[in-house]
């Protein structure tokens, strides 16, 4: 294999040779040219030619979590809405009929974002009561729904931190469907998961 044009300009610019003397690994002289990921074959000619050591082979990529993938999914999707807080807003219809920048409450709120995910179980908004008993009981991997009979949210546990999804602001931001940072007990609520997040 020829080795490409950009290879040595990259390998004077880590080592600071040539027209990099003094410069080696400057974020603001790195070659244009050079690749953003370098290759594995890179390394290894770089590190024999400066009498290095072979470097390890890169790290098998990890399997992707496709549960994670739909908990992230999930969350963006919860930060698109801008509605306001209405008591009984968006109930009696199919769930389906609802959107983001409408004034919902806690269950139609709910409703609608488990409806775009496939995951409600019904065509019909929902009550805060009927969170209760939906899917399986217990703390979902990524995703809780907590809900009683007055009031149902959203807990995301996810890598890069923990969010919920409430109408309630429990000390974080107005009242309305929002995805908020602050934690709230659940204590006094049903812990339901999906099964899949």
């Amino acid at each position: 294999m020829k080795t490409p044009d950009w290879f040595w300009s990259w390998a004077a610019w880590r080592r600071g040779h040539g027209a990099y003397k003094g410069h080696a690994l400057d974020p603001d002289m790195r070659p244009d040219n050079v690749p953003d990921k370098i290759p594995y074959w890179a390394w290894v000619k770089l590190a024999l030619m400066t009498g290095g050591d072979r470097p390890d082979p890169p790290a098998k990529p990890e399997e992707i979590d496709q549960a994670l993938q739909i908990a992230r999914s999930m969350l963006t999707y919860c930060r698109g809405f801008t509605g306001h807080y209405l008591y009984g807003g968006g109930h009696g219809v199919k769930a389906s009929s609802l959107n983001r920048s409408m004034n919902l409450d806690c269950s139609s709120s709910t409703s609608l974002m488990l409806e775009h995910f496939g995951m409600l179980d019904s065509e019909w908004v929902q009550v805060s009561g009927w969170f209760e008993s939906w899917r399986h009981s217990g703390r979902g991997k990524y995703v809780t729904i907590h809900a009683n009979g007055e009031h149902v949210w959203t807990e995301f546990n996810l890598p890069e931190g923990y969010f919920r999804f409430d109408t309630s602001p429990h000390g974080d931001g107005p009242h309305g469907p929002r995805v908020r940072t602050k934690r709230r007990f659940d204590s006094g609520f049903y812990s339901r998961r999906s099964g899949l997040v």
